[in-house]
């Protein structure tokens, strides 16, 4: 360092070289979760998709395909050894619970993540979002989609699934939320995404074990905001019309648009008790399940034809339901969901 304390362009160099080590470690240990997630997500059915090859041979339990592409390695005395024992011997395989390429369980699955995961912070202790906008933004990205396929190993626990997916939103938020749309347009709208998917991902997990309406609002209300973030990005291109909405001009952010205002419609319909009533949930869902088939028919969107017709049975069947919701308020001057006892909010939020 200088006299003023500050790096010079040696050590700056060196710095880098040595974040960017720790952020490859990252990513290798990150892959072995993907593979794993993929693995068991598609039941061994492993023909297609990134790390095929991989799924294949961690499925068939040969974990020395998984390390080189070489059949044998000569080394030291030039005898001939397996693939794990050489990748072991210049420390590329982990030793322990973490054992094997591909983790097969939620306790390697959490060895390989408590790999990761430092490699990860000290890659951002480097990367600071201070001087480092994207780098740093990609690291959290990173860290979030770590988090991801190590909860989904933890579903049958919901307590350490919602947990999991928490921390990824956090990490996520306290990003996107110092970051200007103007000056990064992209990373923007990745984040704010990125974290609508995790709350999603805590509400769908409620409603798939079936938990009181009243338990599903935070969850939604947090994912309506990210995707609210991310679809008021293109504002301007759409028009403020959402029954006659202009067309996106790329087509790949046409597609991601329209999902997520398809996704928008369905969260925003449970987050009643915290944004208001079910009627009042109802009616902001009922914006977004109007403008899906009007965009799709529009400008002839081909491959959403499923979630159009969805929306159009929404559409049609919501606004009688409000105005029975509205008469019920009405008269028992309450949310007809409404908790009748003291607050168990801190309960139903965390199963």
């Amino acid at each position: 360092t200088g006299s003023d304390g500050k790096l010079g362009k040696f050590d700056e160099a060196t710095a880098d070289v040595g974040a960017n080590v720790h952020l490859a470690w990252g990513k290798l240990h990150a892959q072995r979760l993907a593979a794993a997630t993929e693995l068991f997500a598609t039941r061994g059915s492993c023909e297609t998709g990134a790390g095929g090859a991989a799924k294949r041979t961690a499925a068939s339990g040969d974990d020395n395909a998984l390390i080189v592409s070489f059949p044998t390695l000569r080394l030291g005395d030039g005898g001939a050894t397996s693939a794990t024992a050489a990748a072991k011997t210049v420390g590329i395989v982990s030793e322990g619970p973490g054992e094997g390429w591909v983790p097969r369980d939620a306790a390697t699955a959490r060895a390989v993540f408590n790999q990761a995961a430092p490699r990860y912070r000290a890659a951002l202790a480097r990367y600071k979002l201070d001087g480092f906008v994207t780098e740093h933004c990609d690291v959290v990205l990173d860290v979030s989609r770590l988090h991801k396929h190590l909860a989904f190993f933890e579903e049958a626990n919901p307590r350490r699934y919602n947990s999991l997916q928490r921390r990824r939103a956090n990490y996520v938020l306290s990003v996107a939320t110092e970051l200007s749309f103007d000056a990064y347009p992209g990373l923007y709208k990745t984040l704010w995404f990125e974290y609508a998917e995790a709350h999603r991902a805590i509400l769908e997990g409620k409603i798939r074990r079936d938990r009181p309406p009243l338990s599903l609002g935070d969850a939604a209300r947090c994912a309506t905001r990210g995707y609210t973030a991310y679809v008021d990005t293109f504002k301007d291109q759409v028009g403020p019309d959402h029954r006659a909405p202009r067309r996106i001009r790329d087509s790949e952010e046409e597609r991601s648009y329209v999902t997520a205002r398809f996704i928008r419609a369905r969260t925003a319909s449970k987050q009643h008790g915290q944004f208001g009533s079910e009627a009042d949930a109802l009616s902001v869902a009922l914006v977004d399940y109007e403008f899906v088939p009007a965009y799709v028919k529009a400008h002839g969107l081909e491959g959403m034809e499923q979630e159009s017709d969805l929306c159009e049975q929404m559409r049609a069947l919501l606004p009688t339901k409000i105005v029975h919701l509205r008469s019920l308020e009405k008269n028992a001057e309450r949310d007809p969901l409404a908790l009748t006892g003291g607050s168990a909010r801190g309960a139903i939020y965390d199963s």
